[in-house]
């Protein structure tokens, strides 16, 4: 993991997970589109998605803290990404990127105010995204079906 900070600070439209997905990936932050401008949730999750799928790694889902032992096996290289509440704007999530014990071990704001903080132990988190490396062969699947799909057109 790469430590990679945000540089738009907006309610609603700040790029946190941007810079989270960046820090997990090892990437640079202009090499990681920016979610939110995506418009909608489901946008943003399809865009979201089908870039981590692009680098190797097909989301599970959602975990809870409840499930911690269960979700364990399904982080980026030791790592999660984390919806926590923003300490900068009221009724707003922020992504951190925390280990497997629920530690933040990076957080994208310059401000910095959820480093090194525990998750699982105060619960202040709202979900954490999972994730499993993807197989060569689901790749290839992927790219096959596109091939008939635009053969079919």
């Amino acid at each position: 993991m790469k430590p990679i900070d945000q540089i738009i600070m907006e309610k609603g439209n700040g790029d946190c997970m941007r810079a989270a997905v960046a820090s997990i990936l090892e990437l640079p932050l202009v090499a990681v589109p920016h979610f939110m401008l995506n418009g909608n949730a489901a946008m943003y999750m399809s865009v979201f998605k089908a870039f981590m799928y692009a680098h190797g790694w097909k989301w599970k889902g959602n975990g809870c803290h409840n499930g911690i032992l269960r979700w364990k096996p399904y982080h980026v290289d030791g790592h999660y990404i984390a919806s926590v509440d923003s300490a900068n704007f009221k009724d707003t999530y922020h992504a951190v990127v925390i280990d497997t014990e629920g530690n933040v071990v990076h957080d994208p704001s310059p401000k910095k105010q959820w480093q090194g903080k525990s998750l699982f132990e105060s619960e202040n988190y709202h979900c954490f995204h999972l994730f499993a490396k993807r197989r060569d062969d689901e790749w290839k699947c992927l790219e096959e079906s596109m091939r008939q799909a635009k053969e079919e057109k």
